[in-house]
């Protein structure tokens, strides 16, 4: 049974169709993928600057209780020079404790090293 000429036409004709259908679906896609590879690029983006802010944050802070730590050792070491001999002499028998009381309170941090460990190692 051969093909008539008409239908033969007819076959190129949806042909034509369905390759133009195709190059738009493509179009389409690549459209997409350029959208997606952009967001997640920008989502890196804002991951390394949430990161970033954090590291500053976490930095500030520790170095924030260090400098209020040895504010007030210092002030401590003042006021103890402050007293009379006998209280003086109190004070600084007890100086040693009340300097352990503080540093339980509020360690002496290496700051540096505790910002990269709240951000998971980064670094600025």
């Amino acid at each position: 049974m051969p093909y008539t000429e008409e239908y033969i036409k007819e076959l190129r004709k949806q042909r034509r169709l369905y390759l133009i259908v195709n190059c738009v679906q493509a179009a389409i896609i690549l459209v997409l993928v350029i959208l997606w590879v952009g967001q997640r690029s920008d989502l890196k983006g804002l991951i390394h600057q949430v990161q970033e802010q954090r590291y500053t944050s976490v930095l500030s802070s520790c170095e924030d209780q260090n400098a209020r730590r040895a504010h007030t050792v210092a002030v401590l070491n003042r006021e103890i020079q402050k007293l009379k001999d006998g209280q003086r002499t109190r004070a600084e028998a007890n100086e040693v404790s009340t300097i352990a009381l503080i540093n339980a309170l509020a360690p002496h941090q290496r700051c540096i090293v505790l910002a990269q460990r709240a951000t998971q190692g980064h670094r600025p």
